[in-house]
């Protein structure tokens, strides 16, 4: 019998429920159809899974072995199994949002853990970015959205919605001629 995961899961409900006969039971089959499988596996990698010499089998070594690495296998295929039905329902696969650093990240966190809980598996990775960075990554692709104070370049094809704003204070220092101005700056001023 070559290695399958129909193999694998079988070795796997044997350790987790601690005999052939309860394995048998929550996978639904024949207690001497587990042994007949297990059997043909031992056979196929011509290796004992199990030492049979005391009262119940355990695992040889090998076995631990095929058993954890298998343990592996099967968390990857469920993984991938559940991935593409991710993608098949509309949902991406990863995400990433760039934040301008003069932005504050602390309201996006209640945002994250509700989109966390609605179960999908869509890795959100957060970028800090500074001076544009953020438009420099969605433009480059690595980023999906940005999250930034100012205009978006122009030309881009870049959709924005305001989220709110930041005041801004002019400041300069002590020296500087516009530290002497006595009304509001004007554009023209600055």
């Amino acid at each position: 019998m070559p290695l399958t995961l129909d193999a694998l899961t079988i070795l796997d409900a044997i350790e987790r429920r601690g005999s052939f006969a309860r394995a048998a039971e929550e996978l639904a089959r024949a207690p001497s159809s587990l042994t007949y499988a297990v059997q043909q596996i031992e056979a196929g990698l011509d290796v004992l899974l199990f030492d049979r010499s005391g009262h119940r089998a355990r695992f040889t070594p090998a076995g631990r072995v095929l058993l954890e690495e298998g343990r592996a296998l099967l968390a990857a295929a469920n993984a991938l199994a559940h991935k593409t039905r991710q993608v098949a329902g509309g949902w991406e696969t990863g995400f990433t949002i760039a934040v301008e650093g003069i932005l504050p990240v602390a309201p996006l966190l209640p945002l994250l853990d509700a989109f966390y809980q609605l179960g999908q598996a869509t890795e959100v990775k957060l970028r800090h970015e500074v001076l544009a960075g953020g438009w420099d990554a969605l433009a480059a692709g690595r980023a999906d959205l940005v999250i930034a104070g100012g205009d978006a370049p122009a030309g881009g094809g870049i959709r924005t919605r305001a989220l709110g704003h930041i005041e801004f204070v002019f400041c300069v220092a002590p020296q500087h001629p516009l530290a002497r101005a006595t009304k509001p700056l004007s554009q023209a001023d600055i």
